[in-house]
């Protein structure tokens, strides 16, 4: 009998013939995809190992674990050729490739099996692992629009996430890993984002097995950023790492010298997980400060949480980024068939899920981990499903308790006690300027008693905190952590006394105040607090009154916040009443759209003109909305007002089954290019991507000649059809046919979507590459050439008719229509490198400004005056910002100081213009108003002004001062996205 120990000398092995046949019987009608998504590999190494060439040792194991099967009935008898120089290599840089793969598979475990392993619910990550797909998230340019005013409504919507080119996980790993084509760093700085939960770390994991499986010579080196402890990351590969790879207490000169040779050969994927969750201040700018020398010859792949990568200013900003997507519907219903072994279990579950009024915990449990949760619960205690996320985790927790009692009794007294001790240890950590996710011992003493007291114990033995290491000061003194970072977000919102812990403003004097509540590392305790049961409805209004009614007294920029903090917490809550005014904070929110992130903001154009819902489900509010949709109602109803039903069901009706088969009935019913327009748009908005709805909006795409339907079904079908064969072909159809004969005008900008489209939904397509390249050589269409240019120059970045067709845009003087999407377009594609700006002339000669067709996009670059040799960029918006040029005297100067740089010119601006814009924003936003008929300017209005604004009288009716006014806002915005409330403050009136 040949026993396994005899193969560990080579890292590799491969099947005999009798081996193969035995695991050919094995796999019986089990695809080679099925069996590489159940264990969690690549399908082309179990391909491999089927075909009888070597694989690593894990994974061989795990193939045939996976069939039943004996590694050792399989494997051919070892032999030993003679060493090669590559092994001579291997063995003077000591560093083996197997004792990486071994420190790695260390790190295998999956996130919710040391709470559930209790009562034998633990799997590993191949047996429940359902593959994700990812985006890529770039900022895209803008698109002039053929819409009418009266669908104005339908253009600028603006949401989180951009999603450029989507990538299902085989793809992944060969486009960005194998091949390195990624915009800006050809695959050598990648960087994944995601809300806790999303399955980042199980990303970084598969990505280290990968690499171990699928190339010859690389390794993956994992590093846990919150265990540097202080260290750098260098310091911490040559003192702790080495010193665990090989279980020595004491690292030799010639062990640091292997690990920097392995990094100098270029063979080392550094898998950096939790930059989050790093004890630092500024942690981007930290890991961007520490991928030098040889730690920056490794191709790092870095894990970060959504919040602390969108927080400001961003150092990595030579890392392409990818987010993992959410579960679709489907994939939901997957998970949940792999979780239950009783199937008839499972299948209760998925039934609770799709009742009406379910939409919203439906929504919350596309994330990962948080599906985890849910399935374990429900497979201790079937019930009610909870509706938010506090509500969900405290599901958890009541069932976690429940399943120890055998082992570790406790009353409800002492969960109550614990609870508490748990939440103030929670909300200490997150208050640390440094180690927030990582506790000392002494933290954890301090509140939960010394080591031998029984809190401490039975939080120990619960599972709720595990040591994780020790500290680099002392080795004899544990490190602990809470078993995900969101349960201590969790227990920490169970702390929360009242509103007044986030929120206490003391005015003229903020020092002594309390704005937590601005501070991203509290917002999700803020909305987990929202969501508890037992907090009063009048601590929820009055928190909502003090943050609505908040004058910040530094231009109203923190007002801003709060408003937008205000719309999330309404979000989570999923309720609209008197003491709740959605309505009246969104169109606030909505006026004051243009202060949102816009390094997240989407131009339609390119993410398509559909998108899904970012609203409150309401199911009660849809029903309603439904019964207007009867045959007589519609016959004589305005489309105006039919158009504002569309809108209500779509914002309202994310998720909802009943109105997706009202919409589809209704779309048999009518031949009208409206009804179908509408119809198409809103499908898309709900994206519910069900083969009744892909079928549906296909039918339109290949028998409407009515342009708008013909946009609105492409691009629902982008988003509900990825990957679908069916969808690809139509799109592709579309792309052959000839619009020439149907009266569609703008015929060329359809193709280019089109093209887009189709490229998202199967990227690699052909067509796809052929009709943009067609688009840019023959198009008589400015703008259509420069967003196909775009496209091309994404899918290929040194696609040189991608990039001369942006050059040729440029034409000299600053005026040109396109000058801002292609800089924008020019500088992504050519991987951030500088680009010869036209410059202005005096006094402006410190700044440089490219504008849109409209005259709102500014793209200024501000000098700064500390270091003059360096630039600030910033995208400030501005209406008709060429008027910027024809200011002289006293306004002038205050533009030039602004370009330097110089905050306090921009403060006295801000004051001294006040009322002189305030006036003419009263008089501007009072005509749409008038011609509306309404007491409110519409929403659509805000989000789509630049549509009305020609017809205003009072958009070129502006003084100087206004124009300086809108300058200082934005610059100042820019800052106050940065720092907190108290330093804004001081700094203001500085």
């Amino acid at each position: 009998m040949i026993k396994i120990m005899e193969f560990k000398k080579s890292r590799s092995i491969k099947a005999s013939n009798s081996g193969i046949e035995k695991l050919r019987k094995a796999k019986k009608k089990l695809s080679y995809e099925k069996l590489a998504e159940k264990i969690g590999i690549s399908t082309s190494t179990v391909k491999r190992f089927f075909s009888g060439k070597a694989v690593d040792i894990p994974y061989a194991e795990w193939i045939t674990q996976a069939l039943n099967l004996e590694l050792k009935d399989i494997i051919e008898p070892p032999t030993f050729p003679p060493q090669t120089n590559n092994i001579e290599t291997e063995k003077k840089l000591l560093i083996h490739r197997q004792t990486c793969q071994k420190m790695l598979i260390e790190k295998r475990q999956l996130t919710t099996n040391p709470l559930t392993t209790g009562d034998g619910t633990t799997f590993d990550r191949a047996e429940i692992y359902v593959p994700l797909g990812l985006v890529e998230r770039k900022g895209q340019p803008k698109r002039n629009s053929n819409c009418t005013a009266e669908k104005g409504s339908e253009l600028y919507a603006p949401t989180d996430y951009e999603i450029t080119k989507t990538l299902e996980l085989n793809q992944f790993f060969e486009e960005v890993l194998r091949q390195g084509h990624t915009p800006k760093s050809q695959g050598k700085r990648i960087a994944i984002i995601g809300e806790p939960g999303a399955g980042k770390t199980t990303l970084l994991q598969h990505i280290g097995e990968w690499v171990f499986a699928e190339t010859e010579q690389d390794v993956a080196i994992w590093v846990s950023l919150a265990d540097l402890d202080g260290k750098t990351i260098e310091e911490y590969l040559l003192q702790v790492w080495l010193k665990n790879a090989f279980q020595t207490a004491r690292v030799k000169p010639e062990m640091e010298d292997a690990l920097v040779e392995l990094f100098n050969r270029g063979s080392v994927r550094l898998l950096l997980d939790g930059v989050d969750e790093m004890a630092v201040q500024n942690a981007l700018g930290v890991v961007a400060s520490q991928l030098k020398g040889w730690v920056g010859e490794a191709r790092a792949i870095l894990s970060c949480r959504l919040n602390v990568w969108d927080g400001g200013k961003n150092a990595l900003f030579d890392f392409d980024v990818y987010r993992n997507l959410d579960f679709s519907e489907w994939q939901v219903g997957e998970f949940i068939g792999k979780w239950f072994a009783n199937l008839e279990l499972g299948k209760k579950l998925n039934q609770e899920l799709k009742r009406p009024g379910k939409e919203r915990i439906r929504n919350l449990v596309k994330n990962p981990l948080r599906l985890a949760l849910l399935c374990y619960s429900w497979q201790r205690r079937q019930g009610k499903l909870p509706t938010t996320k506090a509500a969900l985790y405290q599901r958890f927790v009541e069932v976690f308790y429940e399943w120890k009692e055998e082992i570790f009794p406790t009353t409800s007294a002492i969960r109550k006690e614990l609870n508490i001790a748990l939440g103030k240890l929670a909300q200490q950590a997150i208050s640390q300027t440094n180690s927030r996710f990582r506790l000392s011992r002494s933290l954890v003493c301090q509140i939960l008693g010394e080591s031998d007291t029984r809190l401490f114990q039975l939080t120990i033995k619960l599972g709720w905190l595990n040591q994780v290491g020790v500290a680099a000061e002392n080795p004899e003194s544990p490190v602990y952590a809470f078993f995900h970072p969101t349960f201590q977000e969790y227990f920490a919102a169970l702390a929360v006394e009242n509103w007044q812990f986030f929120f206490k403003h003391i005015p003229n004097n903020p020092d002594r105040g309390i704005y937590r509540i601005f501070q991203p590392e509290w917002k999700q305790i803020f909305l987990l607090w929202l969501g508890r049961e037992d907090v009063d409805e009048s601590q929820r209004k009055d928190f909502f009154e003090q943050l609505i009614n908040f004058e910040d007294g530094c231009g109203n920029f923190y007002r801003i916040k709060a408003y937008f903090i205000a719309q999330n917490g309404f979000c989570e809550l999923g309720k609209c009443s008197a003491d709740y005014p959605l309505d009246r904070v969104l169109q606030q929110c909505r006026k004051w759209h243009k202060f949102r992130d816009y390094s997240q903001f989407i131009h339609p154009w390119r993410l398509g003109f559909v998108q899904p819902s970012q609203e409150i489900n309401d199911p009660e509010k849809v029903e309603i909305l439904l019964e207007n949709l009867t045959e007589s109602l519609i016959t004589n109803t305005e489309e105006k007002e039919l158009r504002k039903t569309f809108h209500e069901i779509g914002k309202f009706g994310a998720g909802n089954f009943h109105a997706v088969t009202t919409l589809l009935q209704l779309l048999e019913t009518y031949n009208s290019a409206f009804l179908s327009a509408e119809i198409a748009k809103t499908l898309g908005i709900i994206a519910i991507g069900t083969p009744e709805v892909i079928d549906a909006l296909i039918k339109l795409l290949e028998t409407s000649q009515d342009y708008n339907t013909l946009l609105y079904s492409m691009s629902s079908l982008q988003i509900i059809g990825i990957g679908n064969q069916k969808v690809i072909d139509a799109l592709i159809k579309f792309l052959k046919s000839d619009l020439n004969h149907n009266g569609i005008f703008d015929r060329d900008f359809l193709y280019c979507q089109t093209a887009d489209s189709l490229w998202r939904v199967n990227p690699g397509n052909q067509e796809a590459i052929t009709c943009l390249n067609y688009l840019i050589q023959n198009t008589k269409d400015k703008s259509t050439r420069v967003s196909a240019a775009w496209i091309l120059g994404e899918i290929d970045q040194t696609n040189s008719l991608a990039i001369s067709a942006l050059v040729n845009e440029i034409r000299p003087g600053w005026m040109n229509n396109q000058t801002s999407n292609v800089l924008d377009a020019l500088q992504h594609i050519t991987k951030g490198d500088k680009l010869e700006l036209m410059k202005l002339t005096y006094p402006y000669e410190l700044g440089i400004i490219a504008i849109d067709n409209h005259g709102w996009d500014g793209l200024i670059i501000i000098k700064n005056s500390q270091d003059m040799d360096k630039y600030n960029i910033l995208k400030i918006y501005m209406r008709d910002c060429e008027k910027i040029f024809t200011i002289s005297g006293e306004e002038a100067q205050f533009i030039k100081a602004i370009f330097q740089g110089k905050f306090t010119a921009a403060t006295t601006a801000l004051e001294k213009y006040l009322p002189e814009y305030q006036e003419w924003e009263k008089n501007y936003w009072g005509y749409y108003k008038e011609i509306w008929e309404e007491e409110e300017v519409p929403d659509w209005i805000y989000t789509s002004e630049e549509h009305y604004r020609e017809s205003n009288p009072f958009f070129l009716d502006r003084t100087p001062g206004t124009f300086v006014y809108e300058l200082a806002e934005n610059f100042l915005w820019s800052h106050a996205e940065k720092m907190n409330y108290s330093d804004f403050y001081q700094l203001f009136f500085g």
